[in-house]
């Protein structure tokens, strides 16, 4: 049942991926991104169901996603996935957690899970979630080995993990990189900048996924949280209908106390363009850090990154003097008591989220409704 309803809904990526999910044996992107985007505005009788829908596929994915899958949201990469944006807006399941792409029945973007293995442009994760069984009390922390291994580039201090051996190129940039007997069997080249969990060929029974009941729906930790204004809608990036280069929905324009730019934010509500109002104390909470420099406006072959583009405006002094600009994405949440829920998705400038914003470490439950 699980492989018939996975070759059903990878039909989808016939034309124009011809994507094969099937000959990845570790915790390959694009398997989680193209899947879930194909699935997330599919409607199904009841919308409680949705996820139960979706456990075939993350049974089968959870072979090769250290830490399996909570509420949809792959562990491994668990930071990166929470990043991810609509592209258009239609109905809300109040029944799952804000923070799931799973919550929502919409047409949703992953951009940041589309990123080529280069160290320039790997996230740098700036929490460490938990979570807590229904009914318990000890609080668990998230897979989020991503971060883990991460810790490799460029370092050649920590002991490499078991069948793994360190080399140094002889080629141009001359980095650290990292060996696997299988390595020609799932990725590209001899050796890559990091580790990365390769499951053994003989390994092919799928986990079981939660359906969601097995789990609060709240994310625990401390979080680094700031506030910052909110101003207009950037009229240039909305349209009334969606499409490829320009997402059906509306961003806008962070501040810092001074009335400077210096991030966006994009909302995970359908709002009128023309109505929208400023916010004067808009919540965000850091999720990763992040590199880029201006020609990788362009992310993917699919997918041209409007956010890139808007930002690198915003920090055109930092793009010219140093060729790169840095920035964190970050939620924009809205608290009520002591929990959290999701209003939107965006991105601050590094240096700007450091010296412009009040920030603060708190304890927060990020949740649903």
């Amino acid at each position: 049942m699980a492989c018939e309803l996975l070759q059903n809904q990878t039909e989808v990526f016939k034309e124009p991926y011809e994507y094969d999910f099937s000959s990845q044996r570790w915790p390959y992107p694009p398997d989680f991104y193209l899947l879930s985007k194909a699935f997330s505005d599919r409607s199904v009788t009841y919308d409680g169901d949705a996820l139960r829908a979706f456990s075939a596929i993350l049974d089968i994915m959870s072979i090769y996603f250290p830490g399996g899958f909570f509420f949809a949201t792959p562990e491994y990469y668990f930071d990166v996935a929470l990043c991810w944006r609509h592209r258009k807006l239609e109905i809300r399941r109040k029944m799952f957690p804000s923070w799931s792409w799973i919550a929502w029945n919409s047409k949703i973007e992953l951009p940041l899970m589309h990123e080529k293995d280069k160290p320039s442009r790997f996230p740098h994760v700036m929490t460490k979630w938990r979570k807590r069984r229904t009914g318990g009390s000890d609080l668990m922390p998230l897979d989020n080995s991503y971060s883990y291994c991460v810790q490799f580039v460029d370092n050649e201090d920590p002991p490499v993990p078991e069948r793994w051996t360190r080399v140094r190129e002889t080629d141009s940039e001359n980095r650290v990189r990292y060996s696997h007997p299988d390595l020609k069997k799932v990725v590209w080249g001899n050796s890559i900048y990091k580790p990365i969990p390769i499951v053994s060929s003989n390994l092919d029974q799928p986990l079981n996924s939660s359906d969601g009941r097995e789990w609060e729906p709240y994310l625990y930790g401390p979080v680094e949280m700031a506030t910052a204004p909110l101003g207009e809608a950037i009229k240039d990036t909305y349209s009334d209908v969606d499409t490829l280069y320009k997402p059906q929905t509306l961003w806008s324009t962070n501040y810092d106390p001074e009335g400077n730019p210096i991030g966006i934010m994009e909302s995970a509500e359908p709002r009128d363009f023309t109505k929208w109002e400023p916010i004067a104390e808009c919540e965000v909470i850091a999720l990763i850090a992040m590199t880029r420099k201006p020609e990788d406006n362009l992310i993917n072959t699919f997918i041209s990154d409007i956010t890139l583009d808007l930002l690198q405006k915003i920090l055109r002094d930092q793009v010219a003097s140093t060729g790169i600009y840095s920035f964190v994405e970050a939620l924009w949440v809205e608290g009520e008591g002591n929990i959290a829920y999701r209003k939107g998705i965006g991105r601050i400038g590094r240096r700007e989220w450091i010296n412009s914003m009040r920030r603060r470490l708190i304890l927060y439950l990020f949740e649903a409704r």
